[in-house]
């Protein structure tokens, strides 16, 4: 979802990796794995580039339910 959030805002991976202060291959390596992670600092830089998106760029993260699938959207009014 993050390379959904990304495009949603129109950052570049190298742009979000500085403003969670991180390299872009991180960027680069979280949008390709297919599982959710378990290493702590990945759990911990995922947490922190969405509540980035989250608070300053207005993206919402939608979670899967039993009702819809996973997603992004932004938020009304912004």
């Amino acid at each position: 979802m993050i390379r959904a959030a990304r495009g949603l805002v129109d950052l570049d991976q190298a742009t979000l990796g500085e403003l969670v202060s991180v390299d872009r291959r991180t960027i680069v390596r979280l949008e390709a794995e297919t599982v959710a992670p378990t290493n702590p600092r990945r759990i911990a830089v995922i947490v922190a580039i969405r509540d980035l998106l989250e608070s300053k760029y207005g993206v919402r993260f939608i979670y899967a339910d039993r009702n819809t699938g996973e997603g992004v959207v932004m938020e009304r009014g912004r």
